[in-house]
């Protein structure tokens, strides 16, 4: 089981759909405002995310921001609606079973 999986990862995801709510999910190539925007929430959840012991620095934390925002994409693509997104705790949509599993083992 990922030690990372619901802990840090999970309230890195939560904080980057804070920071792009809904459908709207920005493209990085063609705008230098959305480029800032991802240094300002990669410096921002860094220090408080990073996982030195495992490797999972400043650049983790941005490749997990874009994994994210890479994600929702398809999901977007696929014709999914993130405005009428129903809410499941702290898990994402797909991921329950795994969080179940985590939150089970930090009991």
């Amino acid at each position: 089981v990922n030690i990372l999986g619901c802990g840090r990862r999970n309230a890195i995801s939560e904080e980057t759909r804070k920071q792009w709510p809904g459908n709207s999910i920005p493209n990085f190539k063609k705008s230098k405002e959305a480029v800032e925007q991802l240094e300002e929430l990669t410096n921002r959840l860094a220090p408080t995310f990073s996982f030195a012991e495992v490797r999972f620095g400043r650049k983790a934390v941005r490749q997990h921001i874009l994994d994210t925002l890479n994600e929702r994409r398809r999901r977007v693509r696929q014709g999914y609606d993130f405005t009428k997104e129903v809410g499941t705790g702290n898990c994402p949509r797909g991921m329950m079973r795994i969080c179940n599993i985590n939150s089970a083992i930090n009991l």
